[in-house]
């Protein structure tokens, strides 16, 4: 069943869509996003276009904060946490907006937002051929994990890899306990100690490098250099 509120929102998407494509500022947006070295040399004040998109972006983020407690008749310091940002940017990224910038609509969003509850990769295993490997880093809500476990025992799958599960810490109970061919890993498994100390030491290393006019090992963009001196 739809709000109100979701009632309203095929007539703000529209507007959100019509600013986006048919004024400058909207076009602007969409130019920074594909190539923002080429929008500032095509003259766009790309900073200004940065400072505007995150300035709307929280207005809009407070707005809808706003209309969610009123919807709920309270708040506290746990509101918004969860899965909120990230079915936010599932929902954009089903309706083709591109991770990568520069493509996608406020109506394609909001067909997401509506399609999001219809996308699971439950009929995905019956799809994936004899001997693949399911990988879930997403949500933990996105994948039945009983049915993956059926499809490992009967050979279906080779194997499956999670950070992410329907409930944290997992039940004793849970079948992906049992279950062969399954690796677990924390969502934040790439923040260890030793990730932290070789970033720094990379760089520490790389800034003594440039200071002492030695070559850099994991510089991206080398083109900027030629600037610094």
């Amino acid at each position: 069943m739809l709000s109100s509120t979701m009632r309203d929102c095929p007539g703000l998407t529209r507007g959100s869509a019509a600013r986006a494509s048919r004024t400058k500022f909207g076009r602007s947006i969409y130019a920074v996003g594909g190539n923002a070295e080429a929008s500032r040399r095509a003259g766009i004040n790309v900073r200004r276009v940065y400072t505007s998109a995150f300035v709307l972006c929280s207005g809009l983020a407070a707005v809808g904060g706003i209309l969610a407690a009123s919807r709920l008749a309270a708040a506290n310091q746990s509101t918004g946490t969860g899965d909120v940002n990230l079915n936010a940017i599932a929902a954009a990224v089903i309706g083709g907006t591109s991770l990568f910038g520069g493509r996608g609509s406020a109506i394609a969003a909001l067909l997401g937002v509506l399609a999001d509850p219809f996308v699971h990769a439950d009929d995905v295993i019956d799809l994936m051929p004899a001997g693949g490997v399911l990988v879930n880093c997403a949500r933990g809500s996105l994948v039945d994990y009983d049915a993956v476990c059926d499809a490992l025992d009967a050979g279906k799958l080779f194997g499956a890899a999670f950070d992410v599960f329907p409930r944290e810490p997992i039940p004793a109970t849970s079948r992906l306990l049992t279950t062969p061919n399954i690796v677990m890993t924390p969502h934040l498994a790439g923040a260890s100690r030793q990730t932290a100390f070789n970033a720094a030491s990379i760089v520490a290393s790389e800034v003594a490098a440039l200071l002492e006019g030695r070559p850099l090992a994991h510089c991206a963009n080398p083109q900027v250099l030629a600037h610094l001196h």
